[in-house]
């Protein structure tokens, strides 16, 4: 019944935290994998590969909100017209979720295809959900894992009640939850905080009866201070920056 599900589902996980082909990891401003940082400055272009001339003005809206990060640190997304040959290529086929390859995980995709995929999203898209999307997977963009998958969050999580809400809310299959919810992070190879951000823009909130203490797992839906610092630390501005 959907009636019951709908409010079974009442924290749903962020939209479509799918990944692309090839995906070995997910993002998170928290905790980011060291192989796939970028060197400083970073400057990425941005293509969009399915805009047509109606839907054209949905480009700069899109970048801008990837720019949030830029405001607090040494970083910038710059559209470009040739969507073929942009470091990020975006694409917006629906069905397929919203997900990105992490960091210069970009840069072995094949020209043409696309690095990030935002499911469906047009110039009616609330502000609110691109704000929330888009600042998400731009955090993959960068270089940033899942803060979920983090072991302190993944060892309290429910396997077979996770196989169930991600099977509906998600359409996983129980290898596709294992590989993007109950697979922890290896730390020993990514640089992060010591502590778990629930609040973070690259943690998606688990509703607590997932979870064996019962307790929710928030998620967040805006940058909060923790994403600020630790973009700024892994991306200073220059000692003369004013």
């Amino acid at each position: 019944d959907p009636d019951v599900l709908e409010a079974l589902f009442d924290h749903p996980p962020q939209a479509g935290p799918k990944h692309g082909p090839g995906w070995v990891g997910d993002a998170n401003d928290l905790v980011a994998k060291t192989r796939s940082l970028w060197t400083a400055p970073l400057r990425l272009s941005v293509g969009f590969l399915d805009l047509d001339a109606h839907e054209a003005a949905l480009g700069p809206r899109i970048v801008s909100y990837m720019n949030l990060w830029s405001e607090h640190a040494d970083v910038k997304f710059d559209l470009v017209s040739n969507a073929k040959t942009a470091d990020i290529r975006i694409s917006r086929v629906k069905g397929k979720g919203c997900w990105s390859y992490v960091g210069k995980e970009c840069r072995q995709v094949a020209a043409g295809k696309a690095t990030m995929n935002l499911d469906g999203f047009t110039l009616d898209t609330p502000a609110s959900e691109l704000e929330r999307v888009v600042v998400h997977e731009a955090g993959h963009c960068l270089g940033f894992e899942h803060e979920h998958l983090r072991d302190a969050i993944v060892k309290r999580i429910n396997p077979k009640e996770a196989y169930f809400y991600f099977g509906v809310t998600q359409g996983w299959t129980p290898t596709e939850v294992d590989l993007n919810v109950l697979t922890p992070l290896e730390e020993a190879s990514s640089r992060g905080t010591p502590y778990v951000d629930q609040l973070s823009i690259m943690c998606y909130p688990i509703p607590g009866w997932v979870m064996y203490d019962g307790v929710d797992v928030i998620g967040g839906d805006k940058l909060d201070p923790s994403d600020k610092a630790c973009v700024r630390e892994l991306h200073p501005f220059p000692p003369d920056f004013m």
